[in-house]
């Protein structure tokens, strides 16, 4: 009870166009394998690293959709494409698997329970590897602009991608500084690369903010002016988008030095959200720049996003995205295991209801959570 020589050569050929890495080609032919055997063999497996916390899950799971458990799920390990590509081909070779074996996939195992907290799904999914790609990506930032268009940075290949519809339209070059993105009210875009940079909506540069930033990692905008975030010089500058004045910084939260912020976001009355990943810190101030709160439960927090009065957190050592409030309580879970995240990196939201979330090695994956655009 194996697979055919010609559905291993297809699913082999469609591998090696999807340029998986050797050890997901392996886990690949693992998991197929474990459709055509019993339970037994999946708890045998449990001994390898790649099994450990998958081999239940994918028990579970057969009875799911394709796009949600079928794709993602058994393959939550990294991969270097995304699985959704191989939707019609999975699908065609677990339904031949089930055939053959006689065994009717919905009889056999009992829906797998969603975690109530858990309120996003899994709508949408590309990748930004290509051909064009000289080094696997690193995902850094993410940002929708008011057109449907999403903004990407890839530190690794020094580009920010402008993207519709999973497509790169656009893609404007800078140097191994480049980190974060954000989107105007007039559409243009501010990245930053060093110091701060400014592009119309086609991706032309307009100007170059040179004031005191020297590193600068995230940034958000109010009104005329930026808040980015420095590594190097541990602080929060606010900026003047009219002539680069700075015209504020801020060093430290309850007295304490920032140990190396990465990740900025600005909410619907000024406050700010900064993420501290060193120090497992997510630090909240209202339009003042006093304290409200700190979220110390985060183990490695990347990208922050507000979301009406929530704050939203992406965990990068638990692989979700969770929602703190203004005095760094968290109160829910956005994504959990139930979204198949890997590495989130940075968050955005666009105007029809959508949360995208970057990974860092290349993935895009765009959730319907119901208090985006509430």
């Amino acid at each position: 009870e194996v697979l055919t020589l010609a559905e291993i050569n297809r699913v082999e050929m469609q591998r090696d166009h999807l340029k998986f890495n050797v050890n997901t080609l392996e886990n690949l032919n693992l998991m197929m394998l474990c459709f055509l055997n019993n339970s037994s063999n999946l708890q045998m497996m449990k001994t390898t690293p790649v099994f450990k916390h998958t081999a239940d899950d994918t028990l579970q799971s057969i009875n799911r959709s394709e796009e949600r458990h079928l794709l993602e799920k058994p393959f939550q390990m990294k991969l270097v494409e995304p699985v959704f590509h191989l939707k019609d081909e999975i699908k065609h070779l677990v339904g031949n698997i089930w055939q053959g074996r006689g065994i009717d996939p919905k009889a056999e195992v009992a829906p797998l329970a969603v975690h109530p907290s858990e309120e996003a799904q899994l709508i949408d999914s590309f990748s930004l590897l290509s051909e064009s790609s000289h080094s696997t990506p690193h995902l850094t930032d993410i940002a929708a602009s008011s057109n449907g268009d999403i903004i990407v940075v890839d530190k690794a290949n020094k580009t920010v991608k402008i993207m519709s519809d999973g497509a790169v339209k656009k893609k404007i070059f800078g140097s191994d500084a480049l980190f974060g993105v954000t989107v105007l009210t007039s559409g243009e875009i501010v990245i930053t690369d060093h110091t701060l940079h400014i592009f119309n909506d086609s991706g032309r540069l307009e100007r170059v903010l040179r004031s005191q930033p020297r590193e600068c990692k995230g940034v958000a905008a109010s009104g005329d002016q930026l808040y980015a975030v420095d590594a190097s010089s541990r602080c929060l500058y606010v900026i003047s988008m009219t002539n680069g004045t700075v015209l504020k910084v801020v060093t430290q939260a309850a007295g304490m030095p920032f140990k190396k912020p990465c990740w900025i976001a600005i909410g619907p009355n000024k406050e700010l959200v900064i993420s501290d990943p060193e120090a497992s810190i997510v630090h909240i101030f209202d339009p003042s720049y006093n304290l409200l709160g700190q979220c110390k439960e985060i183990s490695r927090p990347c990208g922050v996003l507000f979301v009406d009065k929530d704050v939203l957190v992406c965990d990068e050592d638990t692989n979700t995205v969770v929602a703190c409030d203004v005095n760094g309580k968290i109160i829910r879970t956005v994504i959990g295991d139930e979204g198949f995240l890997h590495l989130p990196q940075a968050l955005a939201t666009d105007g029809n209801g959508k949360l995208f979330v970057a990974e860092k090695d290349g993935q895009v994956k765009a959730f319907k959570w119901k208090s985006v655009g509430s």
